[in-house]
C-alpha cells in the first residue's frame, strides 16, 4: 500500500473523530482545536506524499525511456524483496521505484502490483498440476478488455466463382459470415494471510501465494469454459453404435480426424466396460503413451467429476475438435492489491490479498464437437 493511501485511511478516521468531538455538547474549545489540526497536518502529509509519488513516477519514467531498457531486466531478487515487503504493508521509498518500474501500462488503471515473473512462472506450473480444461480450448490473448471476431460460416464449402478470360472478378457471393464479440470479465477473490506468517520475510509464503493463485486461475478458468461447453447442444446415446455414430457420420470429416474424447471419471469407467459383438473393448491402449486409452484411435482425455460434472445419471462424453469450438480471451493481467486495515483485516490481525483475473470464452463454431450423454441409470 502506498504511503498516499496509508495517509488518506488516518484522513478518513480523523474526519470521524472530528465528527465526534462536535456531537459532543461538552467539548472544549482545545478538543475541538485539536481535531481540525490533525486534520490540516494530515492534509498537508498527504500533498508532500503525492509530489513524492509522482516524482518518483516521473524518475523511473525518464530512466527507462532514457536507458531504452524494458523492465523485464530488474532485479529478480529486489523485486521479490519488494514484493513481500508490499503484501505486508512495510514498502519503502526503494521498494516502490523497483515495484512502479516492473509495472506495466495494462496494469489496472487504480493501481496493481503484477507478480514477479518467477512468481508468475511458479502460478502457471502449478496450475499444470491441477485439472484444468484451458489445454482443450484455443487460447487466444488479448490486449483489450472487448473485441470482435469474424467468421464465414461453412467457407471451407463455399467455392470460387469460375472466371472467364477477361470477366471481372466477382465478390464471393452466398458467403454468410457472422460476428463473435467477447468481453472480458473481472473475477476475483481474497486470501487472508496471518500476520504471523507475514513476519516470516521468507518462509513458504511466496509458495503459498503461487498455489492459491494457481487454484482459482484454473477453477475461474474452469468455470468459463463449462459455462461455454455446457451449452452445445446435447445428445443422448445407449452404447457403442451410438458413439460411432457421432465419430463417422455427425462430424464433419476434417473435425473428425483431428477429434479427441473428453470425459469424466464417470464416462470413462463406462467407456472402459464397453465392447463389441465380437468381445472386442472400444478403447485400447496408446502404444505411445502406456497409460492412456484411445478411442477409434483418437485420444481420451479423463477429468474429475468434480470438474466436469454429471447431469444427475448422465454422464459426459464430447468428441470434437475442441480448439475450433471454443475460444477463451485471456487479457493476461493477473493483478493484487493487499491491506492490513480494510476488510476487516484490522480486526483479524491478517493481511488480505485480492486477486484478479480478467477473462471470457466464445463458441466459435457448433458443428466442431458433438456433447453425448449416456444414462447410467438402470446400467
Amino acid at each position: 500500500m502506498k504511503i498516499s493511501d496509508l495517509i488518506k485511511e488516518e484522513i478518513a478516521l480523523a474526519k470521524e473523530n472530528a465528527k465526534k468531538v462536535l456531537a459532543n455538547g461538552s467539548a472544549t474549545m482545545e478538543e475541538i482545536n485539536a481535531a481540525t489540526l490533525k486534520i490540516d497536518t494530515l492534509e498537508a502529509k498527504l500533498q508532500l506524499a503525492l509530489k513524492e509519488e509522482e516524482t518518483i513516477r516521473t524518475n523511473v519514467a525518464g530512466t527507462i525511456l532514457e536507458n531504452q531498457e524494458t523492465p523485464t531486466g530488474i532485479d529478480s531478487q529486489a523485486y521479490e524483496k519488494a514484493f513481500l515487503n508490499f503484501i505486508k504493508g512495510k514498502s519503502t521509498v526503494d521498494d516502490q521505484m523497483v515495484i512502479q518500474a516492473a509495472l506495466s501500462s495494462g496494469t489496472d488503471e487504480n493501481g496493481g502490483l503484477l507478480i514477479p515473473k518467477d512468481q508468475e512462472t511458479k502460478v502457471i506450473e502449478l496450475a499444470r498440476a491441477y485439472s484444468s480444461l484451458r489445454d482443450l480450448v484455443y487460447v487466444e490473448p488479448v490486449s483489450t478488455l472487448t473485441g470482435t471476431r469474424v467468421i464465414e460460416v461453412d467457407g471451407e464449402y463455399t467455392a470460387f466463382a469460375e472466371v472467364e478470360e477477361g470477366a471481372k472478378i466477382s465478390d464471393i457471393e452466398n458467403g454468410t459470415f457472422k460476428s463473435i464479440g467477447y468481453s472480458c470479465k473481472t473475477y476475483g477473490g481474497i486470501l487472508p494471510i496471518p500476520n504471523n506468517l507475514l513476519k516470516d520475510e521468507k518462509g513458504n509464503l511466496l509458495y503459498h501465494i503461487s498455489k492459491w493463485f494457481a487454484q482459482k486461475k484454473v477453477a475461474t478458468e474452469n468455470k468459463v469454459i463449462l459455462e461455454i461447453l455446457n451449452s452445445f447442444s446435447k445428445t443422448a446415446i445407449k452404447g457403442i453404435d451410438d458413439i460411432k455414430t457421432a465419430i463417422n457420420v455427425t462430424l464433419d470429416p476434417a473435425i473428425s480426424s483431428n477429434a479427441i474424447v473428453v470425459t469424466n471419471q464417470s464416462g470413462f469407467n463406462e467407456l472402459d466396460k464397453m465392447k463389441d459383438s465380437d468381445g472386442n473393448y472400444l478403447l485400447q491402449p496408446d502404444p505411445t503413451k502406456p497409460t492412456q486409452k484411445l478411442l477409434k484411435g483418437r485420444s481420451v482425455r479423463v477429468y474429475p467429476d468434480k470438474v466436469l460434472a454429471n447431469d444427475t445419471t448422465k454422464v459426459p462424453i464430447v468428441i470434437g475438435d475442441i480448439k475450433k469450438a471454443i475460444t477463451l480471451f485471456d487479457r493476461q493481467a493477473m493483478t493484487i492489491n493487499s491491506t492490513d486495515i480494510g476488510a476487516g483485516a484490522f480486526e483479524t490481525n491478517t493481511t488480505k490479498l485480492r486477486g484478479l483475473l480478467r477473462l471470457d470464452a466464445k463458441k466459435f463454431d457448433e458443428k466442431a464437437l458433438v456433447f453425448l450423454q449416456l444414462d447410467t441409470a438402470g446400467a
